[in-house]
Formats: structure tokens, sequence, C-alpha cells
């Protein structure tokens, strides 16, 4: 990726995270609702952001794939299938975003809607309970589905719709602010982003071997 481009990219989540904390008190003070989480709707959204999700997604699209067949010489499933694509986005993105929050340590909104409180670092020093910047949820949710949209393009803006919809839900649950949520996206997103460039970079790889390459010992 070249300097411009990074650049771009980086100024880019910059704006969003940005603009998205300037709904922050607004936002938590007129859409927190203690009982959402007892509605279907809500619940469903929510699990788009539970890595044993993907994970039973992503074996079944390995095992999908492991019954394919594949041109004389190639593994019968090299690592880069729809299965472990997904189970990288979905978990790289989780991790990262646990990471961010023993970093940046802001917790999660509290009685004082309209301020942030910061844990101080002698606190709770390797716990993420509690911190809400970036939500985990939202960044797995994130992760996953845009992986989803970048290997099935025509149904991108369903999957968009429920990484919107998880991140809608942790703000209605009074669990996150704005920028929690958005911090989240872009963190999956970038993941995913990330594991498919090194996809694509994998493909053009093997497009360059030679025919005697691919042949079995």
């Amino acid at each position: 990726m070249s300097v411009r481009r990074a650049a771009i990219i980086l100024i880019s989540c910059a704006a969003l995270f940005l603009g998205s904390s300037v709904l922050d008190g607004a936002a938590v003070n007129a859409f927190q609702r203690d009982d959402v989480y007892s509605s279907d709707w809500a619940r469903t959204l929510r699990i788009l952001g539970y890595v044993p999700v993907w994970l039973a997604v992503a074996l079944a699209f390995v095992l999908i794939d492991a019954g394919q067949k594949r041109p004389l010489g190639w593994p019968l499933r090299d690592m880069w299938t729809r299965g472990v694509l997904l189970i990288l986005a979905a978990g790289s993105a989780g991790i990262v975003a646990e990471l961010l929050k023993l970093l940046l340590r802001r917790e999660r909104p509290s009685d004082v809607f309209n301020a942030y409180t910061f844990r101080p670092w002698g606190v709770d020093t390797w716990s993420t309970s509690g911190l809400g910047l970036p939500s985990s949820h939202v960044a797995v949710a994130g992760g996953a589905l845009v992986m989803l949209c970048l290997l099935y393009k025509r149904a991108a803006p369903v999957f968009l719709l429920g990484a919107l919809g998880c991140a809608f839900t942790r703000v209605l649950a009074g669990a996150h602010f704005v920028s929690d949520a958005m911090a989240g996206l872009l963190v999956g997103a970038l993941c995913a982003l990330a594991w498919w460039r090194l996809h694509l970079r994998n493909l053009r790889a093997h497009a360059a071997e030679s025919p005697s390459d691919r042949v079995d010992a």
C-alpha cells in the first residue's frame, strides 16, 4: 500500500471517529433503553459480535471448501479458504479491540452521560471489564461482516446492515458511546481489509507459479 493511500485511510478513519464523538452525549441520553435485549431482534444483532458464532460459520465454510475439486498440485485446502478468512477477520478484530481498550482506557457510559471517564493505569491494569473504547462486539461483527462483503459483493448491503445493527444495539443498550461503536466498526473493517489483501497476494502468487510447480511430487 502506498504512503498516500495509507494516509487517506487513516485520515478518513480519524474523521469518522471524531465526527461520531460529537453525537456521544446526545445519543446516550436520547436512545438508551435498559430492556433493549429483551427483544429478539436486538439479541440477534448482538450475537453477530460473538466470536463462537463466526467460528461455527467458518467451520461450515471450511468443511464445504474441503470437498471442492482443485487443479492438480494444489492442496486440498490451502490456508486462504473462506472459513479461515472469516475467522481471522473476526478473531483479530476482537483481539485488536481488547488491546486498544487496555491502551485507551476509556470507560463505558455511566450516570454522567455527557462526560468521558478514563481508568487510571494503576487500577485493573490488565482488565478490560468496564472499558468501552472500542466496542469489541462491534469490532468482531464488523470484521466478520466486512469480510463477507468482500467475499460476496452482491449481498454486501445485507452484511453492512448487520454490522450497523450490532453497533446500534450497543449504543441503544447504553453499553457504549457512538464513538465506541464507530471505532469498533473501523477496527473490524481494517482487519478484514488487511486479511483480504493478504488473500489476494496469495492468489497472485499461485497464479504466477509455472504449471510445473503445481504438479504433485
